[in-house]
């Protein structure tokens, strides 16, 4: 009697994760190999053949180059008062997708800005009294570079200078009210002043976050744009077959034109 055939093993996800870990280890103990890597579009295709969608790699690869480190670093006013991001991905510009990029910007950013295309690079910027914005797009040897700058230390200021003016107003009055000697007039004036510039720490920080979702959202964007693939140019017989069908389709108007005409001509006589 034939031996029954045994079940296929399946591998979940952990399993999966711990094989192909221990078999990097193995291969690195082996000896030294060849560097290699993988684009995000061999990447999306290894996961489509596991059942996992394209998209949710492209955001997962997004949130690792943005993600920010283990120990976050202290910004006194709360958060950073400049952004920079910057991603090379596989992918040519063309002047369609100059056009579709600069909408996602001005869309982005809602800001008045100037914008210039050549070749196969484009530049948009916003100088504004408050912020300065610059989003520059090269492409070269068939990878594009995209770069994004925000720049708005203005706002900051004008976050924390008015406000901590006021408080320590509000702490001067205090003191005269309660008289220079009072303790209680200056652990008041203190806690005042203290937590004033808490509410504009928290306030900037707030904002400083926003923009960087902000331009990690266009950053991600610009970059699915840029990785779409390019159609290929027609060749000379299919240009030459879109002509005489345009040709035939125009003659075709025409013709029913001027039968419309002469029914209306009957019908008028």
């Amino acid at each position: 009697m034939p031996d029954e055939p045994q079940p296929r093993r399946l591998f979940g996800d952990k399993e999966i994760s711990s094989i192909l870990k221990r078999a990097t280890e193995i291969q690195e103990a082996e000896g030294p190999s060849d560097a290699y890597g993988l684009s995000l579009e061999e990447l999306q295709q290894i996961a489509a053949e596991v059942g996992i969608d394209p998209q949710h790699v492209a955001a997962a690869v997004a949130e690792l180059e943005g993600a920010a480190p283990a120990e976050k670093p202290f910004h006194l006013l709360g958060g950073p008062a400049s952004i920079h991001l910057e991603r090379v991905v596989e992918g040519e510009v063309t002047e369609e997708k100059g056009e579709a990029m600069l909408a996602e910007i001005r869309r982005a950013f809602d800001l008045v800005g100037t914008s210039g295309q050549v070749g196969r690079s484009l530049e948009w910027t916003h100088n504004g009294r408050q912020r300065q914005v610059q989003v520059a797009v090269t492409s070269r040897e068939g990878q594009t570079k995209i770069r994004i700058h925000d720049h708005f230390p203005r706002t900051a200021l004008v976050a924390f200078i008015p406000t901590t003016v006021l408080a320590l107003q509000l702490a001067v009055i205090l003191l005269g009210a309660l008289g220079p000697a009072s303790l209680l007039g200056w652990l008041l004036g203190l806690s005042i002043v203290a937590t004033v510039l808490m509410v504009a720490r928290f306030g900037f920080g707030a904002l400083s976050r926003k923009r960087q979702r902000q331009a990690g959202n266009l950053l991600e964007r610009l970059a699915r744009i840029a990785a779409e693939p390019t159609p290929a140019p027609l060749l000379s017989s299919e240009k030459a077959s879109l002509r005489l069908d345009a040709d035939s389709l125009a003659g075709e108007e025409a013709e029913e034109s001027r039968v419309q005409a002469r029914r209306r001509g009957k019908t008028a006589s």
